[in-house]
């Protein structure tokens, strides 16, 4: 994936209130074996955060799964989840250990990096 937008919602365990959720992806490179190394830009408290992880990512036949356990998001604490990636749409299931969700949208291509050169 490079320059895509994963733009979908979320969900919290126990509410019917969905809310929007927008995440930019700038690049994802394979590191390892079952480790991906994402490149992302993420809203956080009205304000763009660039973040570089190594995720881990299984596959399911022609499938992505990112496989988080217990792992710490620098910034935002520790998170398991598990969100598969097939046919242009991503989905998943992710704890911070009090609170659960879900989240489910589509992998679009960032029209940012689409905008003309001044």
């Amino acid at each position: 994936m490079i320059d895509v937008v994963l733009d979908g919602y979320s969900l919290i365990d126990g509410s019917s209130d969905l809310h929007e959720d927008h995440y930019a992806i700038e690049r994802v490179s394979k590191v390892a074996d079952d480790t991906w190394k994402f490149q992302a830009k993420v809203r956080v408290n009205d304000r763009d955060v660039r973040v570089t992880i190594p995720i881990p990512v299984k596959f399911a036949g022609d499938t992505a799964v990112i496989s988080l356990t217990n792992f710490m998001v620098p910034g935002f604490g520790k998170f398991s989840a598990r969100i598969m990636f097939w046919d242009g749409g991503y989905a998943g299931t992710w704890t911070n250990g009090k609170t659960h969700g879900k989240l489910f949208g589509k992998v679009n291509s960032n029209p940012a990096s689409q905008a003309p050169a001044p």
